[in-house]
């Protein structure tokens, strides 16, 4: 199993593209009468199929129903949670049974020091994607936010803040305590980010002053590069 995650992650990581190497991986793992993949051995799979946008259902639903039938999720790490979920999001396989056992488990744990800013922002951008709203991960995954906020970089910022919006958890401490980090360093953010961050403050309908003419400002200096959908 270590080789074949080790293979489909090396392909991905490069960026060759390789359908056919990665459904014999998915077909051989997917048919094989056991699982016997380790916590990152599984994470770093669903990750190189869902980055080389080559997602192979028959794979994910065995990967997410082993998730789901584990008694514990104490060997998955940070990471190996964070990539996971992002990678079931993005490969648009839903299996809701992964993420509540996920989210039960993130939610019982007595520290999200291990956590980091990005896999902070990569966890709670697969709910709102998966369109799974788990009351308890999203307030604990915010305050974990709130406190950690300056070490957030732009893009984990706009994917956190797009998240929490989605799913309509418009959170008064997250919104204004992002305010601030937002408007003083705008220059790191890009019109997506910058769009993403726009419409989630529209929906929180949070009072603040971070759309002044410094915001308009940066706005107006990526206008040729939006989109129409943007705009």
């Amino acid at each position: 199993p270590q080789e074949l995650s080790n293979t489909a992650w090396a392909f991905a990581t490069a960026g060759q593209s390789n359908p056919e190497l990665l459904k014999k991986i998915g077909d051989h793992v997917a048919g094989s009468g056991s699982f016997s993949f380790e916590s990152q051995d599984l994470s770093n799979t669903s990750w190189a199929f869902a980055t080389a946008g080559e997602p192979h259902p028959e794979l994910f639903r065995k990967m997410g129903d082993h998730v789901a039938g584990r008694i514990s999720l104490q060997s998955f790490n940070s990471q190996d949670i964070s990539n996971t979920a992002w990678a079931f999001a993005t490969a648009e396989v839903s299996h809701p049974e992964l993420f509540k056992k996920f989210g039960d488990h993130i939610a019982g744990l007595r520290s999200l020091d291990s956590f980091n800013p990005q896999e902070l922002s990569n966890t709670i951008w697969a709910y709102a994607t998966a369109r799974v709203f788990d009351l308890g991960l999203f307030e604990k995954l915010v305050t974990v936010a709130v406190i950690k906020r300056e070490y957030f970089d732009g893009q984990a910022v706009a994917n956190f803040l797009w998240a929490c919006a989605t799913v309509g958890h418009t959170d008064e401490r997250l919104f204004s305590a992002l305010a601030p980090l937002i408007g003083s360093e705008l220059d790191k953010f890009n019109e997506q980010e910058l769009a993403n961050i726009a419409w989630a403050y529209s929906m929180a309908n949070v009072p603040q002053d971070l759309f002044d003419e410094d915001y308009v400002s940066a706005l107006a200096s990526d206008e040729k590069e939006f989109s129409g959908e943007q705009l």
